[in-house]
């Protein structure tokens, strides 16, 4: 199984497949920067906050503890996505990272 993901809950996908070992990778689309966005004051827009998460870890190095599992991004990826793009090119095989237009791209997809 692969997760696939877009925007906040992009952050819900990295943590689940790096604490589930059944889930063999993650597609992710327009990741957030960082989980140090607080949302509005009236509880609108986004709530990506995880109590105490960012004393240990961001959402970019959460995705680089997911080596050696595929790492895809569909679209731009955010500039500070680029620490794990740099873990995932010095561990090497068998981890893998992409960057595609889209989905049919990958060469991962099973058709």
């Amino acid at each position: 199984m692969v997760l696939a993901a877009n925007g906040d809950m992009v952050a819900v996908a990295l943590y689940a497949t790096l604490l589930d070992d059944q889930i063999a990778g993650v597609i992710i689309q327009n990741p957030p920067v960082t989980q140090n966005a607080p949302s509005e004051p009236d509880g609108t827009d986004s709530a990506i906050e995880i109590i105490h998460s960012l004393r240990y870890t961001d959402l970019p190095q959460v995705a680089g503890l997911l080596w050696p599992k595929p790492l895809v991004f569909i679209g731009q990826r955010p500039e500070t996505y680029r620490w794990t793009e740099q873990l995932y090119r010095q561990m090497g095989h068998p981890g893998g990272i992409w960057h595609v237009k889209s989905l049919a791209e990958w060469p991962g997809l099973i058709e």
